[in-house]
């Protein structure tokens, strides 16, 4: 199993600019504190390794460009409004994460686990979503745009007024989907699977 180094995290934050991450740090600080016997500070050498448990903590407008949350516990986190482009989210625990309005452009959630998570207003261009669990999750109003979505099916997911515009959308599964609203225009949907999906007023 690969071991995040929160050390690096921090690091990366501070060499961005300290003044346009404190609230990032000050988030990450206490959602730490909260599930460590000693404080968050005493981790923080260059040598400290273990693996990220944010799981529901209060992370919103969070600004995490960029850095690697492999296999990181954020489930039940709330992370409306963050800015994570480009993160490595491999193998991470999103469920029922709250994901309003988050920017996930160029992130990588292979096989991570978003079920029962909500994405709405969600920013999915160039992701990669491959193998991922999106059971129960809500992506309304989200931009799903050059995704790669292979292995990854839509059953029970709440899609409606999503933008799947151009989106390759082949031999994809949408079992009890919604995708009423939703713009479909130049999408390629060969084999598609679309029972029981709701398919009022789309584009």
């Amino acid at each position: 199993m690969k071991i995040n180094n929160l050390s690096f995290i921090f690091l990366g934050l501070i060499l961005l600019g300290f003044a346009e991450h404190q609230e990032t740090l000050k988030k990450i600080s206490i959602c730490e504190n909260s599930k460590n016997e000693k404080p968050f500070e005493a981790y923080m050498t260059i040598s400290s390794q273990f693996n990220v448990d944010w799981s529901e903590c209060d992370l919103t407008g969070v600004v995490l460009r960029y850095i690697s949350l492999e296999e990181a516990n954020l489930s039940g986190a709330d992370l409306s409004g963050a800015d994570l482009t480009g993160v490595n989210l491999i193998g991470a625990d999103l469920t029922n994460a709250k994901l309003f309005g988050v920017d996930l452009r160029q992130a990588d959630l292979y096989q991570a686990n978003l079920e029962n998570a909500i994405l709405d207003g969600a920013d999915l261009r160039d992701t990669i979503m491959e193998d991922v669990n999106l059971n129960h999750a809500s992506l309304r109003h989200a931009y799903i745009y050059k995704t790669i979505l292979a292995e990854t099916n839509f059953t029970n997911v709440d899609a409606s007024y999503s933008n799947f515009c151009g989106q390759d959308l082949t031999e994809k599964i949408f079992h009890n989907a919604n995708l009423s609203g939703s713009n479909l225009a130049h999408t390629k949907m060969q084999y598609t699977y679309l029972g029981n999906a709701i398919l009022i007023c789309i584009r």
